[in-house]
Parts: C-alpha cells; sequence; structure tokens
C-alpha cells in the first residue's frame, strides 16, 4: 500500500500546491481491513504507522499534509502544528486547536453547500446533512466563537475556514447556482470580526455582490434578492 502511494506523493511534487489532503477520512478503523493486522498490532497502530510514513514523506519534499477530523478523534498522534480540517462536528474544532494542532474549519452544518437538495440514489429521501444551508446560517458560522478572546496562540492556529461542494449532484451547469452568492457569506464572516453578526446590514452587501457576479457572467442564485429589491426602491 505504501509503494504504490509512495508512487502517486512522487507525482504531487511538482504541483503548484503547498497543501495535500490525506485520504484516510474515507476509512473506517472499525471495519476490516484489505491486509491482515501483524500479530500485537491494533488498527490504530497501523493507521499510526501509516500517518507517520506519509507526513515524513510529504514534509520531506516540502508539502503541508492536511487530516480530515477522524485521524484526530481516532486518537492518532500527529506532528505538532499539523493541519486538521474540521467538517463534522463545530465543537471539535477549538478542541484541535487546544491540542497544539493548525485548523481549518469546514463544519457540515453551516458551510456545506451540497445539503437539503435529496438524496442522490433512487430511493429519494433527505441526505444526511438536511436542511439545506441558507446564507444567514453560514454568514453566522463564527470560526472562533469558542475561542477565548485574549488567547492569541489559539487564534494563530486558526487557519481559517472552507465552503464543501461535493460533486454526487453537482456539475458544470449547476456548479454556480449552488456555490454562489451564498459561499460569499462565509467569506465576509471569515474575514470579518466575530462580533459582526448584524443580518440586516450584510443582506444589502450580499445582495449587492450577488448583482456583481451575475454582471460578471456569474450564474449566481438570487436567494432573497426580492426583499433587497422592496427595501431598496
Amino acid at each position: 500500500m505504501l509503494k504504490g502511494k509512495q508512487d502517486v506523493l512522487f507525482k504531487v511534487e511538482f504541483l503548484g500546491t503547498q497543501y495535500l489532503w490525506d485520504t484516510t477520512q474515507s476509512c473506517d478503523l472499525h471495519r476490516g481491513l484489505l491486509s491482515p493486522i501483524p500479530l500485537n498490532f491494533s488498527k490504530n497502530d497501523v493507521f499510526q504507522y501509516f500517518e507517520d510514513w506519509e507526513h515524513n514523506f510529504l514534509r520531506g519534499i516540502g508539502k503541508a499534509p492536511v487530516n480530515w477530523e477522524e485521524v484526530f478523534g481516532d486518537g492518532i498522534v500527529l506532528p505538532e502544528r499539523s493541519i486538521i480540517q474540521v467538517w463534522r462536528s463545530f465543537g471539535i474544532f477549538s478542541e484541535v486547536l487546544e491540542a497544539g494542532y493548525r485548523g481549518i474549519l469546514s463544519n457540515s452544518d453551516a458551510w456545506y453547500l451540497d445539503c437539503g437538495q435529496g438524496h442522490w440514489f433512487t430511493n429519494g429521501g433527505p441526505t444526511w446533512c438536511d436542511p439545506f444551508k441558507y446564507w444567514q446560517k453560514m454568514y453566522l458560522n463564527e470560526p472562533m466563537l469558542l475561542v477565548p478572546h485574549t488567547d492569541a496562540h489559539l487564534e494563530e492556529l486558526a487557519l481559517g475556514g472552507e465552503t464543501c461542494m461535493w460533486s454526487e449532484m453537482t456539475d458544470d451547469v449547476n456548479f454556480d447556482t449552488k456555490v454562489w452568492p451564498r459561499t460569499s457569506a462565509a467569506g465576509e464572516r471569515l474575514w470579518s470580526p466575530r462580533e459582526c453578526r448584524d443580518l440586516y446590514s450584510a443582506a444589502e452587501r450580499f445582495n449587492r455582490h450577488r448583482d456583481r457576479l451575475v454582471a460578471r457572467g456569474v450564474q449566481a442564485s438570487a436567494e432573497n434578492h426580492w426583499i433587497f429589491v422592496k427595501m431598496t426602491y
């Protein structure tokens, strides 16, 4: 397994990005592995060995590995100041920072863009991350909410946030309308002070930016545009 992944990682050495996302988020330590576990090794031992190898390899070629939160939750020990992306639970973000890791917030209850639009399988029904995430929810999702104002060290470890759009029901036709303008609300949240939470004033900026996106050829959806038009005119 390591030899095959090493061949792939050698190729990414030439990519322009500094960061490389780890794929062990898709692994379930509570299910069986394809290969037998050596005697006296637990599944966590195997994954710890893998993460140690991967981090050493990537750092050796000048890349910064980014782990999803499952690695942190399963007790895998990572090098100091490793990067962990939180997607399941908002509260884990502050725990990641307090453990000395750098963090990226993408909690699915606020910053997942593909939720609330039906299941992608033929049986239909709701998705696991329903409901739909409106721009107001995304705007109020403050990453530093649980971090004390006075703790400059924890604030320095918080790299920021990222909205996520997965591709099960998204292609180049509907991508713009699903991503924009809601992602703009998350953008303003990330560069604004945590005290900035006035939705009324944000709505005006949000809708004006939506108009700018449309004028530039982006097929941004009309969220509450009619309310803004009524207030303005």
